[in-house]
């Protein structure tokens, strides 16, 4: 199912809400100025075709942009914010009920049990819920499903391609777990909830890096001590929130140096410098790196 415009975001029934959770839908609709308040819906992938989208989830905020996707688990309460002054072309999946543990489970279990419980599916499958990089087979997927949008006829086909793209996000999901399992904890569920935290503090430097940041801030953000939280990120991100801080900013700078609208004295304000000479310094360094 496919729906061009966005539902009114001050109902919660209509055509669009009674198809949530017993279809796979398509939202592809474009905007200047909309807002969802402390919405909830089944498992859903988020992206944008032009433009960026913000999400707030557990007050942390996370833009949305063509190269990037969010996952928002089943019932998990957000709010998306679109504000620009260019129409943005925003694009969100949601997955019919279960659908996600019904794939994890054909990928997990034994022929012989989904053959005498075909509708055998794991109880739980969560996702990280912060932003990530499409991969290439997920640019296709995704491609190949909005360029059937027109062609009602291609049920069978969206339906295969709707289970394609979860095995895919199931597929990120497990790198992303392995790669929180290589931290240097006993447990597996403190290495994942470290894991977690940190990259939802690294969200709320992505949307805020040009605020006044402080260990403190961030620290209360990860509900994790200052220490604590300086050792967790760098051992997660492999630099130091103020390397990762500084680095958002001078690509941020370099960017705007690009688009030649600025004057110097106005990016070094936009971007969060406080010294233009310091900024022109850091410039000159990232220019001669790369």
């Amino acid at each position: 199912m496919v729906y061009n415009q966005f539902p009114d975001p001050d109902l919660n029934s209509g055509y669009f809400y009674n198809d949530l959770w017993s279809r796979n839908i398509l939202l592809k609709a474009k905007s200047k100025s909309i807002t969802y308040i402390d919405k909830k819906g089944p498992l859903s992938v988020k992206t944008t075709l032009k433009g960026t989208e913000t999400y707030v989830l557990d007050n942390i905020p996370i833009r949305v942009y063509p190269e990037s996707i969010l996952i928002i688990n089943e019932n998990h309460s957000y709010t998306s914010i679109i504000d620009s002054k260019d129409e943005v072309d925003s694009a969100s999946l949601y997955f019919r009920k279960d659908l996600e543990k019904e794939v994890f489970a054909g990928l997990t279990q034994k022929d012989d049990l989904l053959l005498s419980n075909p509708y055998y599916s794991h109880n739980n499958v969560e996702f990280f819920e912060f932003k990530q990089q499409k991969s290439k087979r997920l640019v296709y997927l995704l491609n190949q499903l909005l360029g059937m949008l027109p062609k009602s006829e291609n049920l069978l086909l969206k339906n295969e391609i709707n289970i394609y793209i979860i095995e895919e996000l199931l597929c990120l999901n497990y790198q992303l777990y392995v790669q929180a399992n290589k931290l240097n904890h006993q447990k597996t569920s403190t290495r994942l909830e470290i894991f977690k935290r940190i990259n939802q503090t690294k969200e709320y430097i992505q949307s805020s890096y040009a605020k006044d940041l402080n260990l403190t801030i961030l620290a209360s953000i990860a509900c994790m001590s200052e220490y604590h939280f300086l050792r967790s990120f760098k051992s997660v991100v492999g630099k130091t929130p103020h390397q990762y801080l500084i680095q958002l900013r001078i690509n941020s700078a370099s960017e705007l140096l690009k688009k030649k609208t600025y004057a110097l004295s106005e990016i070094c304000d936009l971007v969060g410098f406080k010294d233009i000479k310091y900024l022109q310094k850091l410039i000159r360094t990232k220019m001669i790196s790369d």
